[in-house]
């Protein structure tokens, strides 16, 4: 049997439980589609690429983990993009001709914007939706962890 919920794909990535032998698909297509509108809605726009883009604005300024020479070519933003997903980096700043690389978390980030004239930080939204799937999975996990130890103290105190 299949079963069908009303509920978003975010809703039912935070509210999943165990079921014994059952299995979950979650649309996650569709939770990304929602989470990008929901981001550009709130900060500004998002890049084909999947950056959130934010003018004059900078999270985590001087935690630098790697820089990135850019000069005056624009063609150099793909391969900070490319660098920044390579690397498992959350974000990185543009300032002056360099690319500056953040190790937080694009949620962290997010959630530490500072206004930085002549900045432009750029938030890897398709990370923060894998860090999101492996959260949820790994709730799940611990949940199916949960109702297997249960079932099993029920058997030893029977």
């Amino acid at each position: 049997k299949a079963y069908f919920r009303s509920q978003g794909p975010a809703q039912c990535c935070r509210n999943l439980s165990a079921v014994p032998r059952a299995k979950i698909y979650i649309n996650i297509n569709l939770l990304l589609e929602l989470e990008q509108e929901r981001a550009s809605f709130e900060h500004g726009g998002i890049d084909a690429d999947g950056f959130l883009v934010m003018k004059e604005t900078d999270a985590f300024c001087g935690s630098d983990a790697a820089m990135m020479h850019l000069g005056d070519e624009i063609s150099m933003l793909r391969d900070c993009k490319e660098f920044c997903r390579e690397r498992g980096f959350g974000a990185f700043t543009v300032f002056h001709g360099r690319a500056y690389y953040r190790w937080q978390t694009p949620a962290e980030c997010q959630q530490n914007l500072t206004d930085a004239k002549g900045a432009t930080l750029y938030i890897d939204t398709r990370l923060q939706l894998e860090l999101n799937k492996v959260e949820a999975w790994c709730a799940h996990q611990q949940s199916m962890l949960d109702v297997e130890w249960e079932e099993e103290s029920q058997l030893v105190r029977s």
